[in-house]
């Protein structure tokens, strides 16, 4: 079947409209612009559509449409018949319209080029009389649509026939429940976005259909949104480039948003934490997830087991469940990683080794740094028992030389002071106080007293009754202490052995911190004074011992720590007489009380009984200091020396360098030196800057020996 040119496809035309032919004139025309010139050309002629025998969403009334075309005699145009038949219909109405004697009739047809070839060849006279061939090409697709796009759309099956009747090309969109053999079809809400932006490149298993419904109802992803949200995925899947290496990671190894929010929190597992990627993932994730909360966490923590004796290097302080966590690996370890400062920085500042300034102060820094780490360990040494054992005899109780807390208080008690009483509250936290108060602004001042024995609030509540200013109290710390709850309790099988409850105790006494500056800032008081009636020990909980002493006419008061006196009782070397009670300085603990469920008090050992009382007042943030001396110079007859300048008013200036806390040497009212004469391997480091008990800025340094050769490794124990 040999093509010819619109023009001598209108010769032949209109040579058939001149002749005596009876049946219809057949023309194959693909491409719109040549149709559109034949109906521009032939617009005169009566027009016979098969649309107009469709209703809305049906295919046409072919009877009807046959009968249109024999009954009209005058010169006529056929349209849609190609149309029809390309889209789904039956190609019998070719025969029918082949034999139909109906003369001076055109039918243009589009799309059937192949089924008119047939027809061509079945029929050699057809060709010669009846038949012509536009050389063209279609360019028209039919594309079903179950999804709105944002574009014109042809409403049913009618509307469709009537577009292409009017010669549409380029991509027709039709929503129709019959079967129009499309190009292709819009059949998920995905599809309808590929065909809005053909430049869409993300599979389809990116999302969910709900989510893909909701993207092409709102494309618009560039607002800020939750991490886990899968507008986010979304985002970073199409702009990796806004993403940090972690994110950017997570999301090139999540081939679809369920992947994503699971690789979110485990991705980091795949590597060591010896690998550069950890070290550059483990921050970034951590500060990632902060905001995140606790979705999915479950998870993580239970997958996280499989790094074993690693694990507490795959957990941050971002969740309660994770805090709990990492102190059972501490346990587990039995030591404390040095990577706590990143991994749980608070625990790490609980750790701090505060430097007491009061009688006996290097005995009690030591002792009560390593209460602490016990605490922490679970654990109780020999060697830590016997220190116990020794500073429980008489003559030997290291308490002793301290001021009374009543005395120490009644120094601010002129009325125009507030208090904050926290029951419970122990030495073992000043450090954690330290680094809590130079973090949120406040400038502290502590002294250390001696509470009333026993260490029981009710022989250590006068101190709070007699204040004249301002007053408020928590019991939060000493209940949790007291009655903890099913994964505190000691008695309890499982975690309730370890040392979870620190994390609670943190908590509340951060928070009387920030309630501490919020009377400050509001100018209600001129200081605010934290006091305590007692400490408490958890070391005398997990001792677990009796002690051998029985006491004829009573029983052990107080989870056994102290019992009343009795004239017939022979006295214990580690327990003291006062105010009416027999009163245990070591871990044992007197038979008949019931045993304590987290930590106990009413003893006399140094935790129980020692107490501070903090003054409070805003920190001046206005303080100018620099380290004269950023290579500070060591060798075997020279100490390394630091100088420092500060403008503010100091009372005490000390500089703490990992665990070791160094006085300063006035030199002028702006400078001070310090030889740091227990720091000389060379290498960084990074120190605290104190006024007393107060941190007030933090400088760095480097230590070199004059010959020249530099020693690498940094002590372990300095702040980083």
């Amino acid at each position: 079947m040999k093509s010819i040119a619109v023009n001598e496809a209108i010769e032949n035309i209109s040579e058939y409209l001149g002749s005596d032919n009876i049946y219809p004139y057949f023309v194959s025309v693909s491409g719109s612009n040549e149709y559109r010139l034949l109906l521009h050309r032939f617009a005169s002629l009566k027009k016979v559509k098969v649309s107009e025998f469709c209703s809305a969403d049906a295919y046409p009334d072919l009877d009807g449409f046959l009968d249109a075309v024999k009954e009209e005699h005058n010169e006529k145009l056929i349209l849609g018949v190609g149309e029809y038949i390309t889209c789904g219909g039956n190609i019998d109405i070719l025969y029918s319209l082949k034999n139909l004697p109906s003369p001076k009739t055109v039918v243009l047809c589009r799309g059937i080029k192949q089924e008119l070839s047939k027809l061509n060849n079945a029929d050699r006279k057809f060709n010669a009389r009846r038949f012509c061939c536009v050389d063209s090409e279609l360019d028209f697709s039919v594309i079903s649509v179950e999804f709105p796009i944002g574009l014109q759309l042809c409403e049913g099956y009618k509307n469709l026939i009537s577009v292409l009747e009017d010669g549409a090309n380029g991509n027709v969109y039709v929503k129709t429940s019959l079967n129009v053999d499309p190009t292709r079809k819009i059949s998920s809400a995905y599809d309808a976005i590929r065909e809005q932006d053909l430049h869409f490149e993300l599979p389809e298993n990116c999302l969910d259909d709900e989510h893909w419904s909701e993207f092409l109802e709102n494309p618009d992803i560039s607002g800020s949104y939750e991490l886990t949200s899968w507008r986010e995925y979304l985002k970073l899947k199409l702009n990796p480039s806004e993403a940090n290496d972690y994110l950017r990671a997570v999301v090139a190894t999540s081939v679809n948003y369920s992947a994503y929010k699971k690789n979110l929190f485990d991705l980091i597992l795949s590597y060591s934490p010896k690998s550069k990627e950890y070290g550059v993932f483990y921050p970034q994730r951590k500060e990632l997830l902060k905001a995140a909360q606790d979705m999915g966490i479950n998870s993580y923590l239970a997958k996280s087991k499989q790094r074993e004796s690693q694990r507490i290097y795959y957990l941050t302080d971002n969740t309660e469940e994770e805090q709990y966590e990492i102190i059972k690996e501490i346990v587990s370890l039995g030591a404390v990683p040095k990577e706590i400062v990143t991994i749980f920085p608070e625990l790490n500042d609980y750790l701090c080794k505060y430097a007491f300034g009061c009688k006996n102060g290097e005995l009690l820094t030591e002792y009560f740094q390593e209460y602490k780490t016990n605490k922490l360990l679970n654990r109780i040494p020999n060697t830590f028992l016997e220190t116990v054992k020794e500073y429980s005899l008489d003559g030997n109780r290291k308490y002793n030389v301290l001021p009374t807390r009543g005395s120490l208080v009644e120094q601010y008690n002129d009325g125009k002071n507030g208090m904050i009483w926290i029951d419970a509250l122990g030495v073992e936290f000043l450090g954690y106080i330290q680094r809590i108060c130079a973090k949120i602004g406040l400038k502290m001042d502590v002294q250390i007293g001696r509470a009333v024995l026993p260490t029981l609030t009710s022989k250590n509540k006068s101190f709070y009754d007699e204040w004249k200013g301002p007053k408020q109290q928590t019991k939060r710390l000493d209940d949790i202490k007291h009655k903890g709850e099913d994964r505190f309790n000691y008695e309890s099988d499982g975690d309730g052995k370890l040392p979870l409850h620190i994390v609670a105790e943190l908590k509340v006494i951060k928070d009387v911190l920030y309630r501490a500056k919020s009377l400050l800032l509001q100018e209600e008081v001129r200081k605010v004074i934290i006091a305590s009636d007692h400490g408490a020990s958890r070391l005398a909980v997990i001792n677990e011992h009796q002690s051998k002493h029985t006491m004829s006419d009573t029983t052990g008061q107080h989870s056994g720590r102290c019992c009343p006196l009795s004239e017939t009782d022979e006295r214990p070397d580690s327990a003291t007489s006062e105010n009416g009670f027999w009163v245990l300085a070591n871990y044992d603990r007197f038979g008949g009380g019931r045993k304590a469920s987290v930590e106990v008090h009413g003893g006399a050992t140094l935790e129980e009984v020692i107490v501070p009382v903090i003054e409070l007042t805003l920190l001046d943030s206005s303080i100018t200091m620099e380290n004269l001396t950023p290579t500070v110079w060591s060798s075997y007859n020279e100490k390394p020396v630091l100088e420092l300048f500060c403008a503010a008013n100091v009372n005490k200036m000390r500089l703490r360098v990992g665990d070791v806390t160094y006085e300063a040497e006035k030199v002028s009212n702006v400078k001070y030196r310090f030889v740091l004469d227990k720091h000389k391997i060379s290498g960084p480091y990074t120190a605290e800057v104190l006024d007393s008990d107060s941190i007030i800025g933090k400088i760095s340094f480097d230590i070199q020996k004059r010959s020249g050769e530099k020693n690498s490794k940094v002590e372990d124990d300095f702040f980083i």
